[in-house]
């Protein structure tokens, strides 16, 4: 895994840790004001219990990329750095 962190683009990247997220919160906010423009009574939109759980999945799996890929590039300048400065790794 850390290979292919290493490896990949920078637009790869980006869409990992940010595309999701953007596009799970445009799907969330989308379903929330068409349930509030149905002139609903009550408070809490329908769908939102069905859409949540999806998006807490969607945050976790890109802030999980985002430290894998962090952790990879640490991992990967260990060679880089002086031979008297050692780096906490595990």
């Amino acid at each position: 895994m850390t290979e292919k962190l290493l490896k990949a683009k920078h637009w790869q990247i980006f869409l990992l840790t940010f595309g999701i997220p953007i596009i799970m919160q445009i799907v969330l906010f989308t379903v929330i004001f068409e349930d509030l423009s149905k002139n609903r009574i009550g408070p809490a939109p329908i769908n939102l219990p069905l859409i949540m759980p999806l998006f807490i999945i969607a945050l976790v799996i890109s802030a999980g990329i985002l430290y894998s890929w962090f952790w990879s590039v640490s991992i990967g300048m260990q060679s880089k750095i002086p031979e008297g400065i050692s780096m906490k790794v595990k």
